[in-house]
């Protein structure tokens, strides 16, 4: 879409030498393409996930990184699919920090099958991110390579949905009682 190519090329890596993996998971998601988690309109009005994700850049002091500025420069006129690109975002990275996937779906209206699609589907766009940070010569700041988080998120369902089946059991069970 036309809205999606314009938001895409106002987003850029920073120049600097070094990028975290909070960084690279909000670059890909808002200049690649959006996963497809629901963004409910309930969300919208109860959950600022703009809002959130600047005060997880606060707490670890990477405000004056050049997209976190543009980002609280836009967080008013983000798009839909801004916010649903932002709250993937979240999502893995509290997934990275070692939430369990029945907290994650209450906490993001998910259900655990969904965390691994976006998993994957960052994973595929880090790669791509990887590739052209590589050729300019940044590296991840203070943590593991961006191999790491690739791999991570590559394996998520054995990381983090196959202890949980029973969670999406409980909404199977649910879909089939309401039929």
């Amino acid at each position: 879409s036309a809205r999606r190519s314009s938001s895409s090329s106002r987003v850029t890596v920073a120049t600097s030498c070094e990028i975290s993996w909070l960084e690279a998971l909000t670059l890909v998601a808002l200049a690649g393409p959006r996963q497809r988690l629901p963004l409910l309109l309930s969300e919208r009005s109860h959950h600022d996930y703009a809002a959130r994700l600047l005060h997880r850049v606060d707490e670890q002091a990477q405000a004056e990184r050049p997209l976190f500025r543009w980002l609280a420069a836009q967080r008013q006129s983000l798009t839909h699919d801004d916010l649903r690109a932002l709250k993937a975002v979240l999502l893995l990275d509290d997934w990275l920090a070692g939430s369990r996937s029945i907290e994650l779906e209450a906490r993001y209206h998910i259900w655990a099958g969904q965390i691994v699609r976006c998993a994957h589907g960052m994973a595929r766009q880090l790669r791509r991110l990887r590739a052209q940070l590589r050729h300019r010569g940044v590296s991840s700041a203070g943590q593991p390579p961006l191999d790491e988080l690739v791999q991570r998120l590559r394996h998520a369902e054995l990381d983090g949905v196959a202890e949980h089946r029973a969670a999406l059991s409980r909404h199977i069970g649910v879909l089939l009682g309401a039929v």
